[in-house]
């Protein structure tokens, strides 16, 4: 079961659907809020965005070109966001069903990034957040050997 078939709002074309005739178009005609389009991008294209300010440690240390470089790190946001701009375009969804999916996609990214990496602010921010192994309950399994053990 998808997360849009609890709400059920109708999508801009839904009487144009409904008028084919056709049962899988008039039931998909009921799928319109939150778009989900604008959620899957907006949720992988935050990751990718923080993942690049990261990476360059755009906010974390000054450098010469900072702001071209951001502008460069935000591309795949405009991307997700042209996804969700043509969802209206086409007729599929209202602003309110893309502003739900966005607000829905870039807290599940922000949320996934936040998992994962260190903060932008920090100057660790471009290396992933250290992975605590454990081997309760879980045979042949080790842990991988701590950075202090060979010393």
């Amino acid at each position: 079961m998808r997360w849009m078939n609890l709400v059920g709002v109708y999508r801009p074309n839904w009487i144009a659907s409904a008028a084919t005739g056709i049962a899988s178009d008039a039931s998909s005609a009921r799928l319109s809020y939150p778009s989900g389009h604008a959620a899957y991008m907006f949720s992988s294209m935050t990751v990718v965005s923080l993942f690049l300010l990261g990476h360059f440690r755009v906010l974390s240390r000054p450098q010469p070109g900072q702001f071209a470089l951001a502008v460069m790190c935000l591309v795949p946001i405009m991307l997700a966001t042209f996804v969700a701009v043509s969802r209206v375009y086409d007729y599929k969804h209202a602003t309110s069903d893309i502003n739900a999916g966005c607000f829905v996609g870039l807290a599940s990214g922000l949320f996934a990034y936040s998992l994962n990496y260190h903060s932008l602010g920090c100057v660790a921010s471009h290396l992933p957040r250290a992975r605590v192994w454990s081997t309760v309950g879980l045979s042949g399994v080790r842990a991988p050997p701590s950075p202090t053990a060979g010393s």
